[in-house]
């Protein structure tokens, strides 16, 4: 029978408290008794009337002198005020371990210092001792870079696996790392559990032979579930026997171990630990030594109490935080600000995580790792004025009731039942008129728990850490179920498990396998002439490039120059790259004939210069289907590499860390709230310009300031180059039925961009509105969100994402202050104005949802496989699962993906389970690649008719249908064609590191190939050979082979002969693929022209130096004109193919035979 009595007098009322229709969790029988409508029923206060245990009458019989008043009527609260008075008078209200319940925990723990009683000189003892060995400076000082150790290696452990990898055990897995982390700290044994559960061995044998200590425990262990269910069932087994036999010998086991690790500390091998204090030091509070026989109680409650607690909450927290995905972005935001751009944690970092531990106190408040917390009186007294309380009854503190008071916790801040960390954010207490004692998790008064302190150090370096790398989402239909089946003695979520991926940012690969890792250009690390570039002078150095026709990309082209002649002299003395372990990864399209040209120059010279090769050139080819996927196993063989040179044991999955590196999201984006207005992308292009210039300046100045005027100069060009182009016309090229549309567009540049013939126009793309249309209405916007965007450090070379910002923790302002007042170029440069404040501001700025998907992310894009899996595994829909799974095969994938060219979006249309399961916009942004500007050859001279603040470009429009229906158009194309005439583009011109200009002296002859849009460049030479002759030069002969289908598509037709006409163009040939011919069944090529014109072309090449242009398709038509070239070599010059082929070849290291090609 259980009676329930409210102690308060009988007319007394409860008082008015705000809460509302709140659902108690069913897990806990005493929340119950403190529901909203139990409280205002009975007070905060009850006394509770059970029958007395055979176990409790025996243990407290004697001792008290109304032995029945004391057991059996307990009184249970959930009242701040009770337990402020406990606190306030706690010599009355002594803590007592002496119940049944208690005593299933004194069996393993003994007299240790949480299962002793206040008054017992054991507990006083230790307590003066206990506590000192986790103050403030101790953790700070001591043990934060074991807590940052540990982190770490559980960080490294997580990185290896696979995306989408479902994590089980989760509990068991923080459970190892906290064990690892307090008993490194307090006793400098490294039981090294995390490795051990990564290696899918049993933990450290104190650890297991604990866990199975707790889960045979007679006091609270099922009989059938230790002797097992035979012997139990069995009438001639003895099961109490059994079950004691076990108990005691496994305890007997920890005892010995525990003892040996005792004596190691007692000889002085283990150094000045928290146990080297207890076996050796008096107590400063009773002048006595801890009894020897005790060491093994106390070192129990550093298990009970200092791991699995913080380790449970951690658990209780992931859970929570997947579940409230604005708290778990608030909390990223967080990480990222503290951070700054690095990868650790630094001590002074702990005090500024306040959202981590507003997080964790939240967890703590709905799971508090001791639901009830007992005080017994030492007399017979009064409670409050009005509760008679007598002598050794209990009063038992409802931790869970208490937590969940809606006068303390609802209001504002919602059901208390639910998690909002809004009630720890600074100043919430007291706005809300918190009761101080309100919130007890580690207990109160002198016997709250010593470790507190260490255990919040510990969760607010596990928490930023974990939710830097990855993020979680949890397993379909999981319920959360406090319980002790996997811990002992604090509940915890039972059966967590989680699928895990890589967080937006998150740290390559290389880091995440234990290296140091950081990332640099090649230009940036060229100190001033004469100087040694400052490669490190330990570790290894990873040479990611690509090239462009040969040459080295723009922020490597000091480096570039520097390597050949380092090389040379290696072998008359050391330089920087002597003894440098090395690898190289290129990356290129085969299509080019320069194909990993600069990669294996850069692998060939570093080898030659003295550097340590781990392996030979290691080559991405993005023509290949399929390329992001093998891009990531490229990335993948690199870290086994490392871990092979530096001799670390390599991981059970070597290339698991890279992969997720390489899958980690590409965009930095969370969701702004309603009050927010999004910037027009205007503006948002000149806040980047801004912030540019500004970071740039800074850059500028500190490498001045240092003395360094070259490095001043590398500084300068580093802010964002885009600007906005006026469109000042734009034409049709094409004739009516071509069935083709080109557009010759003229633009209008900004004051302080110029260009020069053979320059490119760098246009920054808009997906089409269509496309954008169709994300929305799957996404389920209206397009007018705004949402956070952070250019990332990690972002693209080029491209609207391409700012590096520089990040302060300090700042967390965004700049956001705009001024609309104008709709022209004006007004998005002083919109830009705040972003400049200063140079070390973290920029973050407010994008509309159309606009993020019309401008950051690449909605044409299809899927690697590795993503396809990634989306199965995350699929909640078992159908839909199935299907997502047969098309990661790779048979399956070329079918239905490569040869469908089946987009992300299309795919996610097909599956919309994905998007129902919570796929928003930051994380498809986070998926989908980012959209990287096109280059258009600059088709106008500076000194054309127009002027030099004019360019023009002529564009192709690209435009088919897939196979799978969708109508594609091009990004950049179809933003070009769709640009209404005084409206803008956004780009710059690009001076790409080549050779493809007009030579310095205007009678040099010109020999140029350019079919279709090919034909841009050359317009533009024309166009300053026209301003040439003008001016009264002597003009070589100038031939152009131009090729198109028809005289419909014959593109500056007029133009073209009218140059021919006053002798700027010399020589127009043209060939017509479509009209009736004798060449390849009807079709007449450029290259056939080439060979007609053979005579012709060697005189120029072999007795007048010509120079030779080609532009256009990389695939086929540049190889077919190199061989009618080389055929010309051969027919005309009288040399053998080898001789031709040499001939080519130093015709082009000369920079004599220039290509200007793109893939196809």
């Amino acid at each position: 029978m259980v009676n329930l009595e409210s102690p308060l007098k009988a007319n007394s009322t409860a008082s008015s408290r705000a809460h509302g229709p709140y659902e108690p969790p069913f897990y806990n029988f005493w929340h119950h008794l403190f529901t909203p409508d139990k409280v205002d029923q009975w007070g905060e206060t009850v006394r509770v009337e059970l029958p007395a245990s055979p176990i409790d009458r025996e243990a407290l019989r004697g001792h008290y002198d109304d032995f029945e008043a004391a057991i059996a009527a307990s009184i249970h609260t959930c009242d701040a005020d009770v337990l402020g008075e406990l606190l306030e008078r706690q010599a009355d209200f002594p803590k007592m371990w002496n119940r049944a319940n208690e005593k299933a925990f004194t069996r393993l723990a003994e007299n240790g210092i949480f299962t002793s009683d206040t008054p017992s000189a054991d507990w006083q003892t230790v307590h003066g001792l206990f506590p000192r060995g986790f103050n403030q400076l101790k953790i700070q000082n001591a043990y934060f870079p074991i807590i940052v150790k540990k982190t770490n290696a559980f960080v490294a452990e997580w990185s290896r696996f696979e995306p989408a990898h479902l994590v089980t055990g989760v509990n068991n897995w923080l459970a190892c790392m906290t064990a690892d982390a307090v008993i490194k700290a307090a006793c400098n044994v490294d039981m090294d559990n995390i490795a051990r559960r990564a290696r899918g061995e049993p933990a450290h044998p104190i650890l297991e032979t604990f866990r199975r200590l707790g889960s045979i425990n007679p006091a609270l262990a099922k009989p059938w579930q230790v002797v097992g269910l035979a012997n139990f069932l069995n009438p001639f087994y003895d099961t109490k026997a059994g079950q004691e036999r076990m108990y005691s010998q496994l305890k007997g086991q920890l005892q010995g171990m525990v003892e040996q690790l005792i004596e190691q500390t007692r000889r002085g091998e283990l150094g000045d630990t928290l146990l080297s204090s207890l076996i050796s030091e008096k107590s400063p509070a009773t002048g006595l030594y801890v009894r020897q026989s005790l060491l093994f109680s106390h070192f129990a409650t550093l298990l009970v109490a200092g791991h699995e607690t913080t380790a449970n909450t951690m658990g209780f927290l992931m859970y929570h935080l997947s579940q409230n995905p604005k708290w778990e972005e608030r909390l990223r935001a967080e990480i990222r600000e503290v951070l700054g751009g690095r990868t650790k944690l630094a001590a002074s970092d702990i005090p500024r995580l306040v959202v981590a531990e507003a997080c964790f106190k939240e967890a703590l408040r709905l799971h508090p790792p001791a639901g009830n917390v007992g005080r017994d009186a030492a007399h017979d007294t009064v409670l409050k004025g009005q509760y008679l309380v007598r002598r050794g009854q209990r009063i038992s503190v409802n931790l869970v009731a208490l937590h969940r008071q809606p006068r303390h916790w609802g209001g504002e801040f919602g059901d208390p039942n639910t998690f909002n960390p809004a009630r720890f954010m600074p100043g919430a207490a007291e706005a809300a008129g918190r009761h101080p004692h309100a919130f007890k998790p580690f207990g109160f008064g002198v016997r709250a728990c010593a470790g507190m302190q260490f255990a919040m150090w510990e969760a607010k370096t596990l928490i930023p850490m974990l939710y830097h790398n990855f993020t979680f989402r949890l397993v379909e239909k999981f319920m959360l179920r406090p319980s002790r089946k996997e811990s002992f003695p604090s509940p915890s979520a039972e059966g967590l498990a989680l699928y895990i991926y890589p967080a937006p940012g998150a740290p390559a690969a290389a880091a995440a396998a234990g290296f140091a890792a950081t990332a640099a250009t090649l230009d940036s690390i060229m100190p001033p002439a004469g100087e040694q570039p400052q490669l490190p002078k330990a570790g290894a150095v990873l040479f990611v490039t690509s090239t462009y026709n040969g040459e080295p990309p723009d922020n490597a082209l000091r480096f570039a120059k520097w390597l050949p002649a380092a090389a040379a002299a290696a072998a008359a003395a050391g330089g920087a790259v002597e003894g440098l372990p090395f690898a190289v990864l290129g990356v290129g399209n085969s299509q080019w004939a320069t194909y990993q040209a600069f990669p294996r120059l850069l692998d060939s010279c570093l080898a030659a210069a003295g550097g340590l090769r781990l392996a030979p050139v290691i080559e991405a080819d993005t023509e290949a289907p399929g390329f992001a996927d093998a891009a990531g196993e490229c990335w993948g063989s690199l870290c086994p590499l490392l871990l092979a040179h530096f001799k670390v044991a390599a991981p059970s999955d070597s290339s698991a860390a890279a992969a997720a590196a390489a899958s980690a999201p590409r965009l930095l984006l969370e969701a702004a709230g309603p009050a927010t207005p999004p910037l027009t992308i205007r503006e948002v292009l000149g806040q980047l310009r801004a912030y540019g210039r500004a970071t740039g300046n800074a850059a500028a100045d500190q490498a001045e300031g240092n003395g360094s005027t070259a490095a001043a100069a590398a500084a300068a060009p580093q802010g964002f180059p885009y600007d906005l182009l006026r469109v000042v016309s734009s034409e049709e090229l094409q004739a009516p039925g071509s069935g083709r549309f080109t557009r010759h567009v003229d633009l209008e540049l900004p004051q302080g961009m110029s260009y020069a013939p053979g320059d490119h126009l760098e246009v920054l793309p808009r997906n089409a509105p269509a496309l954008v249309d169709s994300a929305l209405e799957l996404l389920q916007l209206t397009g007018h969100e705004a949402f956070w965007w952070t250019p990332s450090s990690q972002g693209a070379a080029r491209g609207l994402s391409s700012l590096h910002p520089t990040a302060n923790p300090s700042s967390s302002s965004p700049a956001t202050n705009t001024n609309r007042t104008s709709n022209g170029p004006a007004a998005a440069e002083n919109a830009a104005s705040p972003a400049a404040n200063s140079a070390a501001d973290v920029l973050r700025l407010p994008v509309s949802s159309r606009d993020v998907l019309a401008w950051l992310v690449d909605l044409s894009a299809l899927p690697p496989m590795r993503l396809v899996a990634a989306l199965a595994a995350e699929c909640p829909c078992p159908p839909e699962a199935a299907a997502l799974q047969r098309m990661a095969t790779e048979a399956c994938y070329k079918e239905q993906v490569l040869g469908q060219q089946l987009t992300l979006l299309e795919l996610l249309a097909r599956h919309r389970s994905l998007l129902a399961a919570g796929l928003d916009l930051p994380r498809l942004a986070g998926l989908l690649p980012r959209l990287a500007p096109r280059y258009y050859s600059i088709s106008s001279s500076p000194a054309g008719p127009a002027g030099p603040q004019r360019a023009s470009i002529t564009v192709a429009l690209v435009e088919f249908s897939s196979p799978t229906g969708r109508l594609h158009r091009g990004a950049a194309s179809g933003t070009i064609h769709g640009q209404q005439v005084g409206l803008y583009l956004a780009g710059t011109v690009r001076q790409l590191q080549s050779r493809f200009r007009l030579p310095p002296n205007p009678a040099t002859p010109l020999i140029m190939v350019g079919p279709g849009t090919g034909v841009a460049p050359f317009m533009g030479f024309l166009q300053q050979r026209a301003a040439q002759q003008q001016a009264g030069a002597a003009l070589g002969p100038a031939v152009l082979f131009f090729g198109c289908r028809t005289e419909q598509d014959f593109l500056y037709q007029q133009q073209l002969q009218a140059w021919q006409e006053n002798g700027v163009l010399t020589d127009l040939q043209v060939a017509f693929s479509r009209l009736p011919g004798k060449k390849q069944g009807g079709k007449t090529y450029v290259q056939d022209l080439i060979a007609e014109s053979a005579q012709q072309l060697w005189e120029l090449l072999h007795g007048s130096g010509a120079y030779v242009y080609v532009c256009g398709d990389a695939r086929r038509m540049a190889p077919d004109v190199r061989a009618a070239f080389e055929g010309v070599a051969c027919g005309v010059g009288g040399l053998d193919a080898a001789a031709a082929a040499e001939w080519m070849r130093e015709m082009r290291q000369q920079g004599r035979y220039l290509e200007d090609v793109w893939a196809s």
